[in-house]
């Protein structure tokens, strides 16, 4: 539940140290203000004693303890390009807690894109801005266990007015990254800037910050947002064409090689990205200093630019097809998770820029989703038979998948499960919301299978799944699922 969030009026101070001058936004449950710490006396023009603070608003212990974690994980970093991190602490009283934090001036690069000619940068431009960030994005990589961003855009990167520097702002959805860990199932991200398993049940590592980092790239140069991954993988699967127009078709000026790197940066599929950022920039350095020479450290793909001889045609049929069944069903389950809470997210026209808060590695909350379907009653009715496809993208693998024999009692279902050489019972339940759970019990051989999705208005059934061990983390095979009803 949450607390009262109205904000603190100019003039409070917190702590008899923290003065407030004015809101700089906010969040619903946060709020960030711009304060003076008034013990900081500075008499460098270039310098002053603004910081940026921001208040947590719940009486949800829980919240509260993670908030404080967080600020204690994004304290020690030292960087640069990165925010620091002052202070953290709570007031029990009025159940809120507070991070204070270096207070980051100036214009970001969206506002700085729209005001150059055609409304983009050039490339040394854009390898200038960006070479800062790469380290910052390396050096929280760096850490252990490593931090990914999560949400890198123009937006989010400050270029100070007294410096010059390029600041990489907003850990609002930052986290540690663990190898096992499992994620939210919505995840918070930017449409166009956002990678495809960031919408899915699946963990995000350093792969998700190289999309991001590519795709900001690709706006400051052609000066159009990128096409979102979901409608990329909608395109992909209803007409097997990327819709991702290469950088030197939409600028000229641009090398095609370095349209190729910032293409296997932006790969559907995370096992074809680069594997480190350092691979990243490096390639497209290497590009636009050498336009003339391949990306020799690629893996092997086709990538989006035409190819010409038959065997690079057949090469790029191959890639769509392993796209569609890898990213098609992303599409399917991403719309109907997050084309209203993202949209709501992330088009308010007020921007929390200096805000530090990172998100649990281990806190997996299962969203509502908002379809709707013709149900008896307040839940969904299903029919008693299900057939479609299963992708595994542990393994790069799509089979079969059915649901036969169901039945169901108000919200509680079960039937008969085939898929991934296995077969065996389910039990589950739908809600009102026409969210449904599935379980499929461990074998003697085989671990728990639990699936997620939703019942859409169409009447298909889509989602993710996992294995899980004995304390429901996701572990080993995972995946994305897409039924329709048989006759």
């Amino acid at each position: 539940m949450m607390a009262s969030s109205r904000p603190l009026v100019a003039g409070t101070v917190l702590r008899e140290r923290y003065k407030i001058e004015r809101v700089l936004g906010n969040g619903g449950s946060s709020i960030v203000y711009l304060a003076r710490d008034l013990a900081k006396e500075t008499h460098d023009e270039e310098e002053n004693n603004y910081v940026a603070l921001k208040e947590l608003h719940t009486d949800n212990r829980k919240e509260q303890v993670h908030f404080a974690f967080e600020g204690r994980v994004l304290k020690k970093l030292k960087h640069p390009s990165l925010p620091r991190i002052y202070d953290v602490y709570e007031d029990t009283e009025q159940q809120s807690s507070f991070l204070v934090m270096e207070y980051i001036e100036g214009p970001n690069l969206e506002t700085l894109r729209r005001q150059q000619p055609g409304q983009r940068f050039t490339l040394d431009e854009v390898l200038r801005f960006i070479q800062p960030i790469i380290e910052a994005v390396i050096y929280l990589h760096h850490q252990q266990p490593a931090i990914i961003h999560r949400d890198i855009k123009p937006s989010n990167i400050i270029i100070t007015a007294h410096q010059q520097r390029a600041v990489l702002i907003d850990f609002g959805i930052a986290k540690e990254f663990e190898v096992d860990a499992t994620t939210s199932a919505l995840r918070h991200c930017t449409p166009g800037y956002g990678a495809p398993e960031q919408y899915g049940n699946l963990s995000t590592d350093v792969h998700t910050d190289i999309y991001a980092l590519a795709a900001t790239c690709y706006c400051l140069l052609t000066g159009s947002v990128p096409v979102d991954a979901f409608e990329r993988a909608a395109t992909i699967v209803s007409k097997r064409v990327d819709p991702l127009k290469p950088v030197h078709i939409l600028a000229p000026a641009i090398p095609p090689h370095v349209s190729q790197a910032l293409e296997r940066a932006m790969e559907i599929s995370m096992e074809q990205r680069y594997d480190r950022v350092e691979d990243f920039w490096s390639a497209m350095k290497q590009s636009a200093s050498a336009p003339g020479q391949p990306d020799t450290g690629r893996k092997k793909r086709t990538g989006t630019i035409q190819a010409t001889s038959k065997g690079a045609q057949k090469q790029r049929h191959r890639r769509i097809i392993q796209l569609t069944t890898i990213s098609g069903i992303i599409l399917l389950l991403g719309i109907i998770l997050a084309i209203g809470s993202i949209a709501n997210a992330f088009q308010s026209p007020q921007s929390v820029h200096p805000t530090a808060t990172m998100q649990s590695t281990h806190a997996a909350v299962k969203p509502h989703p908002t379809a709707t379907a013709s149900a008896t009653g307040p839940y969904p009715r299903l029919t008693t038979a299900y057939r479609g496809t299963l992708s595994n993208l542990s393994k790069q693998a799509t089979g079969t998948m059915t649901l036969t024999n169901i039945q169901q009692q108000q919200q509680q279902i079960s039937g008969h499960f085939t898929g991934m050489n296995r077969a065996g019972n389910f039990t589950g339940v739908v809600d009102a919301s026409n969210h449904i759970l599935i379980t499929i019990s461990a074998s003697a051989q085989q671990p728990p299978l639990f699936f997620e999705g939703v019942v859409r208005p169409d009447g298909n059934l889509v989602g993710d799944y996992c294995n899980q061990d004995g304390a429901g983390q996701c572990v080993g095979n995972y995946g994305l699922w897409s039924l329709s009803p048989t006759p």
